[in-house]
């Protein structure tokens, strides 16, 4: 994993969906909801932010992360 990976990964954890901060599971929910029902597990996306896993997999992450919570803040 690229540093700028983990940066942009952790950034997407700070953002705060109806008033409240990102949690692991929170993200699983939001990736499930942009994947087709298909998400990591908590443990999964914690070990990426600790700086664990390949490039591909972790942009994957970011991705469907950030299209998550696109959708959540739009309704």
């Amino acid at each position: 994993m690229t540093t700028e990976q983990q940066r942009a990964l952790t950034a997407l954890f700070e953002t705060k969906i109806s008033g409240k901060a990102l949690s692991q599971r929170d993200a699983v929910k939001l990736i499930a909801s942009v994947n087709g029902g298909i998400a990591p597990t908590h443990t999964s996306l914690g070990r990426a932010l600790r700086g664990e896993g390949n490039d591909y997999v972790v942009s994957c992450y970011i991705n469907h992360l950030a299209q998550g919570i696109k959708k959540a803040q739009n309704g």
